[in-house]
């Protein structure tokens, strides 16, 4: 029979009373972790273009995984390895997926749209027995959609996941449609998940996804701060630089001109 263990507490640690290291007067103890602001979209925006370390946080791992492609194998059929790649060429697929990745880890989630030719409408599941090629691949990030609906069968596998998003063009700035969209689909583009390959930003808790509209953190999210401090460190370095030389003029025999009669007054005339 297994023996129970008895969970320790250690209290045991540095103590100084005078340095007030320690103890109920240690200025640590006064210290607590709490959660930061959630960048919004435009600052996200803002950050990875107009900042080089934002942009590097955000493009080195994608362009690192893509730097040299990929291509399809099938060993037994040459032929139509060669078919498939070509068309993984034309349809720029390696470029897309670098985009989806980086638009992905900037603003929390990306997705490939997939333009397949099923014979269904959009807001029908993806029918892969019926798919008869692929029309277009398109990249969008989570300002072009709203989650419509979830699923809500605690039974299947993808429960508490989006079911059907609603696309709308919507402009980030103003915050209203965009003009470009037709009237037509002024109401928006019902959408089955099926039928979008999303790419996503930093791991988020269900909690805090449902905090933020079902979408995951942005890869800034955590590092913002630092980049922050960094920043206004490296502009307040730059104006030290700037005040640290400071001019000095010279005077040959200063001492005994302010020591003569009327010095003081005839060096004042001199500069």
């Amino acid at each position: 029979m297994p023996r129970i263990r008895r969970s320790v507490v250690r209290t045991d640690s540095f103590f100084n009373a005078l340095g007030k290291l320690g103890g109920n007067y240690d200025k640590r103890a006064g210290s607590r972790f709490v959660a930061g602001t959630l960048l919004d979209e435009i600052t996200l925006d803002n950050l990875y273009h107009f900042n080089d370390l934002a942009a590097t946080i955000c493009d080195t791992y994608p362009g690192e995984a893509l730097r040299e492609g990929f291509e399809f194998q099938i060993p037994d059929d040459l032929a139509t390895a060669a078919k498939v790649n070509n068309r993984v060429a034309e349809l720029q697929l390696v470029e897309l997926i670098k985009q989806a990745s980086v638009w992905g880890r900037v603003f929390g989630d990306a997705c490939i749209m997939l333009g397949v030719d099923d014979g269904q409408a959009v807001d029908q599941p993806l029918d892969y027995a019926r798919v008869r090629g692929i029309k277009f691949l398109a990249v969008y990030d989570r300002r072009d959609f709203t989650i419509a609906s979830y699923y809500n069968n605690p039974l299947e596998q993808h429960f508490n996941t989006p079911e059907y998003y609603t696309m709308q063009r919507v402009n980030p700035i103003r915050g209203v449609l965009d003009p470009s969209v037709s009237a037509k689909y002024s109401a928006g583009v019902r959408i089955h998940e099926s039928r979008l390959v999303w790419l996503k930003g930093a791991n988020t808790s269900r909690q805090k996804l449902s905090e933020n509209a079902g979408w995951h953190h942005s890869i800034l999210q955590k590092p913002y701060e630092v980049i922050r401090d960094f920043e206004m460190t490296w502009a307040g370095a730059s104006h030290l630089m700037q005040e640290a030389s400071q001019g000095v003029y010279k005077v040959k025999g200063l001492m005994q001109i302010l020591v003569s009669e009327q010095g003081a007054e005839g060096l004042q005339r001199r500069f």
